[in-house]
This record gives structure tokens, sequence and C-alpha cells, in this order.
């Protein structure tokens, strides 16, 4: 019989933000790949699963949970994102710095630039208070 791993009470709060996080952009975008709604006329075969992208990588933990790094899109240009496909990590840029502005792009792009290790992901207080502040972003959508 498999032992069962327990989880910790930060990787709780971790998936608790990241859910958080998911649901403000769901609130925000709809049910609807985001890519899709930029451009209808891409010949690209959309599904009807979608997913919350981020814009700059998830491997980031400085952007990991920001608001503006999270965008809906469909599967399949998930999956085409994920594959090395330019244009759709173009078009997701696009749409950030459409919604967001390109101040708060270039912004993200330079804490990208000069990503090191965030502690903040680590910090149960920060977690708290992150995901109390999404739940009010999502309830002022």
């Amino acid at each position: 019989m498999k032992k069962r791993k327990v989880k910790s009470n930060l990787a709780k709060l971790q998936d608790k933000a990241l859910d958080a996080w998911k649901a403000y952009a769901y609130a925000r975008d709809g049910r609807q790949c985001m890519v899709r709604a930029y451009d209808s006329s891409l010949p690209l075969n959309h599904s009807d699963v979608f997913q919350v992208d981020h814009c700059f990588s998830r491997s980031d933990k400085n952007l990991f949970l920001e608001p503006a790094n999270a965008t809906v899109i469909c599967g399949n240009c998930n999956m085409l994102k994920g594959f090395g496909q330019r244009g759709i990590d173009y078009i997701v840029h696009q749409i950030v710095i459409k919604r967001e502005g390109q101040a708060k792009h270039d912004e993200m792009m330079l804490i990208h630039q000069h990503k090191g290790g965030s502690d903040t992901w680590k910090s149960m207080t920060w977690l708290e208070n992150h995901i109390e502040y999404l739940n009010t972003l999502k309830g002022a959508t």
C-alpha cells in the first residue's frame, strides 16, 4: 500500500492562491479563448476547453500570481504556445498589452528579465494577503 503524501499548509495555501488567480482571470475574461476573441480569422482549431495561461512563464515566481499575467485561452492555443508556436505567444503578449497597457507589460518584462528567486511564493502571510487581493479584484470585475 502506497503512503499518501500529506500536503503542507504552505502547499495548500499556494494551491488556494493559484485557484484565486484562475478565478479572477475567468471572471475578467469569461470562458472564452482570448486568442480567438483577438483575431477570429486566424486558421486555428480552437477547443472548448479553457485554461488560464501565463503571458510570462509560470517558472518566474515573481509573476506567477500576477493578475495582469493571466489570460484565458483554449487548450489548443495553450498547447501550441507550449510547443513554441511563436505566433500564439505574440498574440498573448498583444492581448496583455491591449488589456493592461504597454507600461504594465514593460514592467512585467523587466521583472521577468531580472528574475531571481522570489520568497513571496513561500510566505504564508503574503499568500493570504494576495488571495484576499485577488478575491477583491474578482469581485470588482
